[in-house]
């Protein structure tokens, strides 16, 4: 999925339009629904799109309210952290029947690290066996040791997760709900 969504940005760059659209998310949907029609049903899918749709909608709407550089690197993952919740909160409630309590404060710890993260894994694969792939892999090994052992204590903490459950109903009208807040809020702006 995350692979398709960026190859469809890359040849919406090249051919000069905006990119990570609601065009492109939903492009990306029915190309893997004409592949994989049942993919509609897997709780990934419906996560990945809701966690996508979200942050896209409300990250475009995001004014430039800090001139600083961390404080808007950090608005940023609190920004993003909150569409994805938004978005992902009745899938989450309706499979796992729980909510995390903490995902500000896991999102705070784990994006900075997986920023480092993934560019070291690439390289890491990219260079094998070379004593440079040897070096960047040791460094992913710990980012990577870093970053679960981030989430495990903040799983560890009283009240990491609430037991929270609404049936298919309740998703579809929160999805309408929410739908409706997102109109009266852009319509405003």
């Amino acid at each position: 999925r995350a692979v398709l969504m960026v190859t469809l940005v890359e040849i919406g760059k090249m051919i000069y339009r905006k990119s990570l659209t609601i065009n492109t998310i939903a492009t990306a949907a029915v190309l893997i629904l004409i592949v994989r029609p049942t993919d509609l049903w897997s709780v990934s899918f419906q996560l990945s799109f809701a966690a996508t749709t979200a942050i896209v909608l409300m990250v475009n709407r995001l004014p430039a309210m800090l001139t600083g550089r961390i404080a808007a690197y950090f608005l940023g993952i609190i920004v993003v952290s909150v569409a994805a919740q938004l978005g992902t909160l009745p899938i989450t409630m309706f499979y796992f029947k729980q909510v995390s309590t903490y995902f500000l404060l896991a999102n705070l710890l784990v994006l900075p690290i997986a920023s480092v993260l993934v560019p070291c894994g690439l390289a890491t694969i990219a260079l094998g066996g070379s004593t440079a792939g040897v070096f960047i892999g040791k460094i992913t090994w710990a980012l990577a040791w870093l970053m679960n052992h981030s989430v495990e204590w903040i799983e560890s903490l009283p009240g990491s997760t609430i037991s929270a459950h609404i049936n298919g109903w309740m998703v579809g009208i929160y999805y309408i709900l929410l739908c409706i807040l997102y109109m009266l809020v852009t319509k405003k702006a």
